[in-house]
This record gives C-alpha cells, sequence and structure tokens, in this order.
C-alpha cells in the first residue's frame, strides 16, 4: 500500500521510514470522498481533516492521508491544468485522533477505523505528490496505481475465503442429515451438482486472475510501461474473482442450512466477510460497465484502473 506513493516521495524522508523495520502504514479516504485540506506555510502545511478505512490503523506507526492543497489565504492551489492539486501527507499516528467506528458486520479483524487531526504541522519532505511524472523510483511495480494494486488484492482474498468455505462444506457434508431425511447431503444430488458447479467456478475465476496479472507482470516488466489495455484486464479479472468467489460462498452457505448461522461453524464468518468484501470500491458491478465500454471502442474511466 505505501509502496506505490513511496515512489514519488521525498527519497531521504522514505528511506529512513522503511530502514525502520517497526515502521507500519496505514491509510484511506477522505470521510465523505471528502479530502482533508492542507494549508501552505513557510515550514510546510497545516494540514485538517477526517479519513475513514484505515486498515491495520491499530498496528501502524505512520499514516497517508490525501488533502487538497490551499494557499495561505485560503484559496486552492491549482495544478498547471486546472485540476485542484491533491498531495499525500505523512503523519505520524502520535499527530492523529483515531475513531472507533470499525462496528461491522464482516472484515471486523481488519479494524479499520476512521482517524483526524486539526491544523497538524507537517514538514515538506512529509508531503507526497503522487503523479507518474514524479516517481523517483521506476521499477515495474511503481508503475501500478493504488487501485491497480487493490483490486487484485480484493480479489485473492474474496478466493481464499471461497475456498475455505468450499472446503468447509465438503467436510460438513458427510455429516449432515437434514430433519426429515436418513442420508446425509452428500448423497443428494442437488448439493453433489452444486458442489461441483462451485468448485469449476472457483477454479476458473482463479485461474483467470493468475494468469491476467502474470501475462501483465511479465509484459510490464519487458517493455517497461503499462497499457490502458493491460490495466483493464487487470481489473476485469479481479472484479470477476471477486463475485465468481461471493457466489460460491453463498452456495455453500446455502447449503449448509441452518447450521451455517451459527457462530462456531466455519460458514457464517466468511460469509460476512466475503460480503464486506462485495460492498467495498473494488467490487463495484459499475467496473464491468468501464471495461465493456473500453472494450466496445470507448474510452475507460482512468480512476478505477
Amino acid at each position: 500500500m505505501a509502496a506505490s506513493p513511496g515512489a514519488s516521495a521525498n527519497p531521504p524522508t522514505i528511506r529512513a521510514l522503511f530502514a525502520n523495520e517497526r515502521t507500519i502504514f496505514a491509510n484511506g479516504p477522505g470521510e465523505g470522498n471528502r479530502p482533508g485540506r492542507a494549508v501552505e506555510a513557510a515550514d510546510g502545511y497545516r494540514v485538517t481533516g477526517r479519513w475513514m478505512f484505515a486498515s491495520g490503523i491499530g498496528h501502524a506507526s505512520w499514516l497517508l492521508a490525501v488533502c487538497h492543497v490551499y494557499t495561505p489565504d485560503g484559496s486552492p492551489r491549482l495544478e498547471a491544468d486546472g485540476r485542484h492539486a491533491q498531495r499525500l501527507i505523512l503523519l505520524p499516528k502520535s499527530s492523529v485522533t483515531i475513531h472507533d467506528v470499525w462496528q461491522v458486520s464482516g472484515l471486523r479483524g481488519t479494524g479499520s477505523q476512521s482517524f483526524s487531526c486539526a491544523d497538524v504541522c507537517v514538514p515538506t519532505p512529509h508531503v507526497i505528490r503522487y503523479a507518474p511524472d514524479n516517481r523517483r523510483e521506476q521499477g515495474p511495480l511503481y508503475l501500478f496505481t493504488n487501485n491497480g494494486v487493490f483490486g487484485p488484492a480484493f480479489g485473492s482474498v474474496g478466493l481464499g475465503l471461497a475456498h475455505s468455505s468450499l472446503g468447509a462444506l465438503v467436510d460438513f457434508a458427510a455429516g449432515k442429515i437434514p430433519r426429515g431425511m436418513e442420508r446425509s447431503i452428500r448423497e443428494n444430488a442437488t448439493v453433489q451438482a452444486a458442489v461441483a458447479v462451485s468448485h469449476a467456478r472457483l477454479g476458473a475465476a482463479q485461474r483467470y486472475l493468475q494468469d491476467t496479472l502474470a501475462e501483465v507482470w511479465e509484459a510490464v516488466c519487458r517493455d517497461g510501461v503499462l497499457r490502458v489495455d493491460q490495466q483493464v484486464a487487470a481489473r476485469l479479472a479481479s472484479t470477476h474473482a471477486t463475485h465468481e468467489a461471493a457466489a460460491v460462498i453463498d452456495a455453500a452457505y446455502g447449503l449448509a442450512g441452518s447450521n451455517a448461522i451459527f457462530e462456531d461453524r466455519p460458514f457464517e464468518r466468511r460469509f460476512r466477510d466475503m460480503h464486506a468484501v462485495t460492498q467495498q470500491l473494488q467490487a463495484r458491478r459499475a467496473h464491468y460497465e468501464h471495461v465493456g465500454a473500453y472494450l466496445l471502442g470507448l474510452e475507460p474511466t482512468p480512476a478505477f484502473l
């Protein structure tokens, strides 16, 4: 997560942070889709804002917070193309207030709390202009956007949850005899077919994601560029993997019957976690529209690639 923007950071600053084996980063978008506010000052920037979904903040020592930049008189600082200037701010966790809001149905273990700060002084070396023309590190990894990294990561989490859920169903099926029945669900033809279809869906989605990422990575390492068609391919494979994983987990949860709702069974937590994943930006079904538009010859939406 921190590696991509780190490639555009002040080299001595980022080297010092990564040299410390105790450095852990967390970040999150501005609450309500509103970046924080970074006002230019003689000694750097004065930063105010509130950010959310900071996964791992309980372990983190440094936070990355996105901000819009303002001049000392409060006017928006504009880039050369007229856009409002945006920066990533490195904040020591000791400078922020953490808000315990992560009371959620799934992915509880990520501890993705919100955090805020008010008028915190941040020195210029801790401010990152995260843009392709500002990369100091030119390795292939840093050609990918944050969304280009998060998409496959979320898809992979979903596939892992689905694998474990389907495996749990197979183990469970031998001993599950539904009320009014004499045989276990393992001997039920409907269950047998559903398990086979789920296995095929899961295997196909996993192979599609892995093969796509392998092809894109090989090409990027060889050519030194990341093309739009490669970004689109990775986005499609990632989104597809997430939703296929959800379908497999839904099938396992349904076939387990009433046993699936109990916390001591291996189904309900995976079900909740999976459906927290599908609610995230990375799993939006609108991604299919963006990919489809590109495949039909229209311009893609670059923010989600």
